[in-house]
Order: structure tokens, then C-alpha cells, then sequence
């Protein structure tokens, strides 16, 4: 896929479209729309096509490039090394997330049909920021009600800090290296 330019990529991807995914098809008229390129065989197509699906792009994705190799090798080497790495993250939950309704009953004698609300009229957002320290999962704290990059960078100069402060002083001060 390497040997193709962008120009290249973009055609082959075009004419796999007209084709309707059909690599065969897609082959012959590629074969006659681009008869002064290289013969191209079936399976590139379908090659290039997930490639856009799963990395969005026509460059490949490099998925390692040595660094887990070197993680697991120092954490090998010293049995400690993971418990003094910080895990973050942060997500947001609201009232309209994933709802099952297949697990969802109501069971009543009056109304049989009852009606299921699944959307709220208020919007209702929680976002939450939680980190892992070692075995330890720190208090996770709950973020502005919109969470904007301006907020963020605010709670992580100035709230960050505290928090970090106050999991070395008081819950792992021993343990970190």
C-alpha cells in the first residue's frame, strides 16, 4: 500500500465505491479508467478500504513502536515501576446515556402500555475526572457542568496539584519510589 502515491490511493478508492465494494469489478474498471498504471490486484482494494474504515486514513497505522515493549521490560526489571505511574482520565456522563431497554419492565394492573421516557427536557451532564495511582483508585472529582478546554487547563493547574499533594502525604508516601 506503501508504493502508491496519495493521488493513487484516492482513485482505487473511488472506483471500489462505484464498483459497490465489489473487488472484482472494481479491478476491471480500475484496469481500463487507469490503463497506463500497474495492475492492481483484488485484494488491495478491500485492503485500502479498511484501512480508511479503521485509521481514517490512507497513511498506515502504526499501532507499536517499541515503547510497550520497553514498559514491560522496565516493569520486569523493577516490580514497583507501575505503582508510581499516574492513570487519568475524564469522561462525561448525562441523563440520555446508553439506555437497555430490553432489561427495562414495567410492570403494572392499570396501564399495559406504559410509556418509557428515555430523553429529559433539562439536560443534565456530570463530567468526571478520576486517576489510579498504584492499586489505589484516588477520589474522583466532579468537573464544571460544561467542560471547556479553558476549565480543564484551570482544574489541572490549580486543583491537580492539591490532589497530588494530598495522595503522597497521606495515602502512598511510603510506597512511591
Amino acid at each position: 500500500m506503501n508504493n502508491y502515491s496519495y493521488r493513487e490511493m484516492a482513485d482505487m478508492h473511488l472506483i471500489y465505491g462505484f464498483a459497490e465494494c465489489n473487488s472484482v469489478k472494481a479491478r476491471r474498471l480500475y484496469a481500463n479508467r487507469f490503463f497506463n498504471r500497474r495492475l492492481l490486484n483484488k485484494k488491495t482494494f478491500q485492503r485500502l478500504h479498511e484501512r480508511l474504515q479503521n485509521a481514517g486514513s490512507f497513511k498506515k497505522l502504526v499501532l507499536d513502536n517499541g515503547r510497550s515493549i520497553n514498559l514491560l521490560q522496565i516493569s520486569i526489571a523493577n516490580q514497583r515501576f507501575l505503582s508510581t505511574i499516574l492513570f487519568t482520565d475524564e469522561v462525561e456522563f448525562s441523563r440520555d446515556g446508553i439506555m437497555n431497554f430490553h432489561n427495562a419492565h414495567h410492570w403494572s394492573e392499570d396501564n399495559p402500555r406504559a410509556i418509557l421516557h428515555s430523553k429529559q427536557q433539562q439536560q443534565l451532564n456530570v463530567n468526571l475526572w478520576a486517576e489510579i495511582l498504584g492499586d489505589n483508585l484516588i477520589e474522583p472529582v466532579f468537573l464544571d457542568q460544561r467542560l471547556t478546554v479553558q476549565s480543564y487547563i484551570n482544574f489541572l493547574r490549580n486543583h491537580l496539584n492539591e490532589l497530588l499533594e494530598s495522595i503522597v502525604s497521606t495515602r502512598l508516601g511510603s510506597t512511591l519510589c
